[in-house]
């Protein structure tokens, strides 16, 4: 049994095909509004005001709400009913399957407690680490904070599966690697398939994924891991533990490692751990 998402089950079922999971991921994209977006459309916001939010974001692990109301750029009050009016228009798939008429209601319910029970025997959100992981605080905080900054820089929803150790598949070329330092010694690998590498590397340049080239897709693969790292190892010395990151390595991976397993709503990837005591 493995990690998914609830469009990649309908279509193993045989309910909805690829080009059906499409249109509604397009419609949930178009009514699944992010905060800032409403914030603007609402002229609560300037389209710069939003920017500098999601540039801070970066380096503060703040959603981007609380961040606003902190800099003094929303009121409580202005935030609370932003928030109200995102959870009233939040559009789920089986919803959205349901308007385009390529689900009925009847069905869309029995088959989300079929889900549901496909998907019981693997934790989600709180993943349990190996032996070998458990001693370092680094590893739950990465494993963290990971899905909430692929949403934050590309919109990206992202599910992790629990720790293995077989090979990387080869479909994730792109490949990157930084080493952090500190009591032991962790390397930390990400690996993603074009989809995920160019919505990530887009959402760290600004540039349009149709026209990423392979060094920018490194660049910005790299931008993402060192962004990661950083802010798990800022998170660390507020718990009074000291480390450092060492530069992001271009094109490798750990030689070995415990390997998570990263899905996203279209593309895949991986995080590769590599954990020794230093001499």
């Amino acid at each position: 049994m493995s990690v998914k998402f609830f469009g990649q089950f309908l279509i193993e079922q045989g309910e909805i095909d690829a080009g059906q999971l499409r249109e509604a991921l397009e419609r949930m994209q178009m009514r699944n509004r992010a905060l800032g977006d409403l914030a603007i459309a609402e002229g609560l916001l300037a389209w710069s005001d939003a920017e500098r939010l999601n540039a801070a974001q970066r380096e503060v692990d703040r959603p981007f709400g609380e961040l606003a109301v902190a800099k003094g750029m929303l009121s409580r009050e202005d935030l609370e009913r932003l928030l109200c009016r995102q959870r009233e228009q939040r559009l789920p798939l089986g919803e959205a399957l349901v308007e385009l008429g390529h689900l009925s209601v009847t069905r869309l319910g029995a088959l989300l407690d079929r889900f549901k029970i496909d998907q019981s025997s693997i934790e989600t959100g709180q993943i349990s680490l190996p032996s070998a992981l458990t001693r370092l605080r680094l590893v739950p905080i990465v494993l963290d904070l990971l899905p909430r900054f692929c949403m934050r820089v590309a919109r990206l929803y992202l599910k992790l599966a629990p720790a293995r150790s077989q090979e990387i598949d080869s479909a994730l070329a792109h490949r990157v690697t930084l080493d952090v330092r500190g009591a032991q010694y962790l390397a930390l690998g990400l690996a993603a398939d074009g989809a995920v590498a160019s919505a990530l590397a887009g959402g760290i340049s600004g540039v349009a994924r149709e026209s990423l080239d392979d060094s920018l897709l490194a660049d910005g693969l790299g931008e993402f891991l060192n962004m990661l790292a950083g802010n798990a190892v800022s998170a660390l010395d507020r718990e009074g533990v000291t480390a450092q990151l060492e530069p992001v390595r271009q094109a490798v991976l750990p030689p070995s490692g415990h390997v998570f397993d990263l899905l996203a709503t279209s593309g895949r990837g991986a995080l590769v751990v590599r954990v020794s005591t230093l001499g």
